[in-house]
């Protein structure tokens, strides 16, 4: 066995490969290691950039049982890692691998190292009161301790850990990181939701506007009851400039199914738009139009459309009319208006003519 210590921001990576369920630390060479979990900071960068910063980690894996695997004496110690917040200093036993890259669909990615046998010892970092309580409580449900967690500050970057590695709930069970996102960014989301189908409808429409890391943003909310529609374009990723572009919708009493065309990135771009909207203390339709370009790396994670739609919410302008946001939206993508009204479920309500 190989000993191996190191800093974690901290961070515990659970993927699948195949239908195989696997659990490690991974440990960061960075002066500052939250560069390696936080996308707020990422957004400045190109793809090629936030893939370095996520390559230069060395990641210890085991498989996993998603039920029993929670109450494993490797993996409560893994628990005891993840609950904490600033550098954590580990020292692991592991049998040496070849580097190669993980990647996991909706997680960013990191360079798996070897096999984790054992935590010897970690020490450093300190675990928040909220957390602590979230975490000791074997009465709160997953969902009831995500929304409490939420409202108390803590990140849906760190909801999402600690959902992944068994820390909330009654009946705890490990989580694939991939799955602890998409069930983080929805559960919070739906309960905002919630709370906008209560507030009064908005009067004006507004577009914003949002490009980064060879992805567009572009957001547009229009007066009326609740609804939400998420588009998705691979068109200029691929040389298509009037592709199929993908979407998913709901109405005003939500949806119960999974949004099966968009996945991962309807509820992340849920997330930010219901934020949005209750900061607004208004419910609207709102439509996101999302487009990926060929700069942009497709392992890296869904983390981008959640905070790429914040941004655009950011940069909210007044539109003189609905047809003239809807115009400007579709005027600042590379994927014709042709493919983004042929594929919207709200958009085909109206005259293609109204956008040429």
């Amino acid at each position: 066995m190989d000993v191996a210590s190191g800093t974690t921001p901290p961070h515990v990576f659970l993927p699948l490969r195949g239908r195989l369920l696997f659990i490690g630390p991974t440990l960061v060479s960075l002066e500052d290691p939250r560069l390696f979990i936080d996308p707020k900071l990422w957004l400045s960068m190109t793809s090629a950039q936030v893939m370095a910063i996520r390559m230069r980690s060395m990641s210890l894996m085991r498989p996993a049982d998603p039920v029993k695997g929670a109450s494993d004496p490797v993996n409560e110690r893994l628990q005891e890692i993840a609950i904490r917040d600033g550098s954590v200093d580990v020292e692991v036993g592991y049998r040496r691998r070849g580097y190669f890259r993980v990647t996991d669909l909706l997680a960013e990615p990191v360079r798996r190292a070897g096999d984790l046998e054992r935590v010897i010892y970690y020490s450093g970092g300190r675990s928040s009161r909220l957390i602590e309580e979230a975490y000791y409580s074997r009465d709160l449900k997953a969902s009831s301790a995500i929304l409490k967690l939420y409202k108390g500050g803590i990140g849906e970057q760190k909801i999402q850990q600690l959902l992944s590695v068994g820390a909330l709930g009654v009946q705890r069970k490990l989580v694939a990181t991939r799955w602890s996102i998409t069930a983080t960014d929805s559960t919070i989301s739906q309960s905002l939701l919630g709370q906008v189908r209560e507030m009064q409808e908005l009067d004006t429409p507004y577009i914003g506007f949002f490009e980064a890391l060879s992805n567009r943003f572009a957001v547009v909310l229009l007066p009326g009851r609740l609804y939400y529609e998420f588009l998705e374009s691979w068109g200029p990723y691929y040389g298509d400039p009037c592709p199929r572009v993908a979407v998913d919708h709901e109405g005003f009493l939500g949806r119960t199914d999974y949004a099966e065309e968009t996945e991962g990135a309807y509820y992340a771009a849920r997330l930010a738009v219901a934020e949005r909207l209750v900061e607004m203390k208004r419910q609207a339709r709102a439509i996101v139009f999302m487009e990926v370009d060929r700069g942009w790396i497709p392992s890296l994670g869904v983390w981008r459309v959640r905070e790429g739609v914040r941004e655009a919410l950011r940069r909210l302008e007044r539109a003189d009319s609905e047809a003239s946001a809807l115009e400007q939206a579709m005027g600042r993508m590379k994927t014709c208006r042709r493919s983004w009204v042929d594929s919207s479920f709200s958009l085909r309500q109206r005259s293609l003519t109204e956008f040429m």
